[in-house]
Parts: C-alpha cells; structure tokens; sequence
C-alpha cells in the first residue's frame, strides 16, 4: 500500500527448492579381491560420490543403510556378487533426517573373496583278499597350514578329467572292490580311480585314489597216502 494511490496490489511469491541430487556408492573390491579367512570381510557399504556432494552439514548416517536381501556389504564365504543398496539415512547437523531435500541415486558395489588354497595327496590302501568289498580310499583336502578340510565333496571318474569338466561322476560311497586285479602276466595290479574333491570356500583338488587287493596266503599239502 501507499498514501499515494488509491488502488491496492496483491501478489504472491513462492519459493521453490529442488531436491539436491546426489549418487550413493557401495564399494567395489573386484580389482583387488580378498581371500577367505573364515572371517566376515567387506566393502564400504555406502558413501557420497565427491562429484554430488551432500549440503553443508549434512551427513550420511552408517547406522541406517539398508541393503537388497543376499545383497548386503559383507560376505564370510567365498563369492563374487553385487552390492546393492535400498535406503540410506542423510542427517543435518542437528540430527535430523533429511532425505526429502535429495534425490537420491544408488550405484551398486561389488564384494569378491576368492576361495582360499588347498591341497591333496594320492590316497592309497592295500588289504588282503578277504572275500569281502573294500571301498576306494577318500583323498583328504588340506588348507595352507596342513589342517584336514571338513565339507568336503567328491566326484570320480575312471579317466583323467580336467576340475572343470561336467563328466565327473558325484559320489557319496566310494566303489568298492573285492576281488585281487592281476595284470596280463599274473601281477597283482591296483584299482586306480581319478577323484575330484571341491569346497566351496577351498581351490579344487584333482588327485587319486588306489585299492590294492591282495592276494590270500594258502598251503596246499600233497596227499601221501598211497
């Protein structure tokens, strides 16, 4: 208003504000994976990109990630996946949550542990010709320090295949034999199996396995008798 004029004007003013646009980030570990330790292991789990900053005094609240299912930060096993975020939480200075000033794009991460080495010996057995089955023995699956590995799972084949190859034969009960192999001359001869052993947290073994049937001692007396 004014004492100068006689008519009045009215307007109105509105301020708009536009969400800040920022990108969430999970770390990505692909360049340089970890090995399995039998500990949890993990990547950030999310953080600013420099290039979007957050407004001055605001912050993002650790507490408050949350995470797609199986999709999270940290891993135990051995794995290869995605990480991928759901919500963050964004705080002021004075605590309070400010996720409706941003726009909010995530950028999924990466979490990669390598299985950790193992390592294996031919296994052997030889026993006397009984009359009764024998089972092949079970290679055992070793880690760095020489511990046997439980969890463990065998495949075999009669022929040398490589770790990869899909002719492996699953096996739960290694076959069993009974009868003494002999060779074209007469030689005893053991029955040679090729076995596979896997963990899902151990580098895969190939090795052997050999059961030696031996043959039973016998006396044969001659008959005297005229």
């Amino acid at each position: 208003t004014s004492p100068c004029y006689s008519d009045v004007a009215i307007r109105t003013a509105t301020l708009r504000i536009a969400p800040r646009a920022i990108t969430v980030f999970s770390g990505d570990n692909s360049a340089a994976p970890y090995t399995y330790t039998g500990a949890e292991q993990s990547v950030t789990g999310a953080a600013v990109s420099a290039a979007t900053p957050l407004a001055i005094g605001d912050s993002l609240y650790p507490e408050g990630n949350a995470f797609v299912p199986g999709l999270t930060n940290a891993n135990t096993d051995a794995c290869d996946r995605a990480v991928s975020l759901s919500g963050v939480t964004l705080r002021n200075a004075a605590g309070t949550e400010v996720n409706s000033n941003y726009a909010i794009t995530y950028q999924p991460g990466r979490i990669v542990i390598r299985k950790a080495a193992s390592a294996t010996t031919a296994a052997a057995r030889t026993e006397p010709y009984m009359g009764v089955a024998y089972a092949l023995p079970a290679p055992t699956l070793t880690d760095a320090q020489g511990n046997a590995i439980s969890g463990v799972t065998y495949a075999y084949s009669l022929t040398p295949l490589a770790a990869e190859d899909e002719a492996w034969i699953p096996v739960t009960d290694f076959p069993t034999r009974e009868d003494v192999k002999r060779a074209a001359g007469g030689g005893v001869l053991g029955d040679v199996i090729y076995v596979r052993i896997t963990h899902p947290n151990y580098a895969t073994q190939t090795t052997t396995s050999t059961l030696t049937i031996t043959p039973a001692p016998i006396t044969v007396t001659a008959d005297t008798d005229d």
